[in-house]
Formats: C-alpha cells, structure tokens, sequence
C-alpha cells in the first residue's frame, strides 16, 4: 500500500510544483519551468482534447481530487483494523460524557455503555438540566430488590406495601 501511495503522490506533487512555478514564470532561468512552455502545453492538451486551454488546469484538479479520494478510501479500508476501533472508542466515549449513553443507548446487548450511580441522576448533555429516571431503570430495579426485608416498619405494615403494584 505504501508503493501505491508513493506512485500517486509523487507524480501529484512534481506536477503541481510544475504547474505552480511555471504559471507564475519562476523558470530559474530554464525554459522548463517558463510560462510559455506552460502554455505551450496546455494548448496542446486543449487541441487534443478539442476543449479551450483555459479549461485544462480545472479538469486536471477535479481528477486528482478524484483520484485521491479513491486512493483515500482504499487506504483507509486497508488499514480501518488500526484505526477504526480507536475512533469508536473515542467517540462512545465522547457521546459517553454528553449523557447520550445514559439516555439510552447502548452496545445492542442491553448494558448501557455508561455505569450511572442509582443516586445521580441522569445527564441531559445541557448544564443545570437533569432527566428524570425513567420507571424501568435498570438502578430502580436493583433498589428495590436490594431493600432488606427485615426493615418494615408497623408504619409501612398498617399503611400498606411500600411498592404499590400498578
């Protein structure tokens, strides 16, 4: 990959050197770099082609753009086992602390990608502003199974449960 990469920059770069200091007329006083061996090329481009030599230069940035988003995207799916799982990390991470993963999502298995305490509540990305917890939470659940029975009190055993089915 690295071979191709170097064969498309290459040339990228000798050209656009080429193209740069021989349109500005930077010739270092050889004709190789001079403005009229630029124009005498991009005429001979138009003649062939049977387009204005005006045009040439566009036509040639709109394919090397083209041609390095290709070269772009093949090198990133060649080497996507080395970067991918970082920028996933990093971006559940990110929408970690903005309070998404706690409002809801997760990694499709059930388990939030964030461990919340059942004492805070939840964010809402937005300062000052807490969402309210949702009735089948997973802490709510485990609060009440975790509430020991031996602490009824007669207060609670004459006014009824202390869960009341809905």
């Amino acid at each position: 990959m690295r071979i191709i990469l170097v064969l498309w920059a290459v040339p990228l770069c000798l050209f656009w050197s080429w193209y740069t200091l021989s349109f500005f007329d930077i010739s270092f006083g050889t004709v190789f770099f001079s403005r009229e061996l630029h124009d005498l090329v991009f005429r001979v481009y138009g003649n062939t082609l049977g387009v204005p030599a005006d045009e040439i230069p566009a036509m040639v940035a709109w394919a090397c753009a083209v041609d390095t988003a290709l070269i772009g995207s093949i090198a990133a799916w060649r080497w996507r086992a080395g970067w991918f799982p970082q920028s996933w990390a990093y971006a559940k991470g990110v929408f970690a602390k903005r309070g998404s993963a706690a409002s809801g999502l997760s990694d499709g298995n059930g388990a939030s990608a964030v461990e919340t305490s059942p004492d805070v509540p939840r964010s809402s990305g937005i300062p000052g502003l807490a969402l309210p917890m949702a009735a089948n939470d997973n802490s709510i659940q485990k609060r009440s199974v975790a509430a020991p029975a031996a602490r009824v009190t007669a207060t609670t055993a004459t006014a009824g449960p202390a869960h009341p089915a809905e």
